[in-house]
């Protein structure tokens, strides 16, 4: 977690050297934000580097399931993790200028212009193209299983996260969630009406 950053390369991938984020002097860091609703979902399927205290066979004992981080750090839920991770990104490094949040559905919807928006930060390699590096880079995911292209931008969906998602999971997410990150990453809080008999 930020502000606490791996030195590489890792021998142990489960007790890194960590250095403090006042070390990297003159580092911008560049923070990947996805929709906390569609990331907890992600992390279903891989969970990468969290593991849970108790064994789950659907998404409402996943969602509210103590979730333990590299072996180190514990959250009384998956839905923590996200705001845990962006709150210590804007207490330690927004004070200083030093963090550039970029969305990845920005980035996959419209790339030259979520790349371009960081120029203002950061200055091109001289002689670079910004569209052939672009097109140069593989749709192909690295891992088979992957979605992209139409399938990644169909899943991305507020329609196939209401329909593949029970309202009371969403509506446990949406009373985890940090509401004024949300706000400042320009996520919208899903809402529903009461329900009428």
């Amino acid at each position: 977690m930020p502000p606490n950053f791996f030195i590489y390369p890792r021998t142990d991938k489960y007790k890194p050297i960590q250095l403090p984020a006042r070390k990297y002097t003159g580092v911008l860091f560049v923070c990947m934000i996805r929709s906390p609703y569609f990331w907890v979902n992600s992390t279903l399927k891989q969970p990468y580097d969290l593991a849970f205290r108790r064994g789950f066979r659907e998404n409402a004992a996943y969602l509210s399931s103590p979730a333990v981080l590299r072996r180190q750090q514990s959250f009384r839920n998956i839905v923590q993790v996200w705001n845990n991770y962006y709150q210590r990104y804007a207490r330690e490094l927004e004070s200083e200028n030093r963090v550039v949040y970029i969305r990845l559905e920005d980035l996959v919807s419209d790339t030259a212009n979520t790349l371009q928006q960081l120029e203002s930060f950061l200055e091109r390699k001289p002689g670079s193209d910004l569209k052939r590096i672009i097109e140069g880079v593989s749709p192909v995911p690295s891992k088979s299983h992957n979605a992209h292209g139409a399938a990644w931008r169909e899943k991305n969906q507020l329609q196939h996260l209401t329909a593949s998602t029970s309202r009371s999971d969403l509506e446990f997410v949406t009373g985890q969630l940090d509401h004024k990150l949300m706000k400042k990453f320009g996520y919208p809080l899903l809402w529903f009406p009461p329900e009428v008999s």
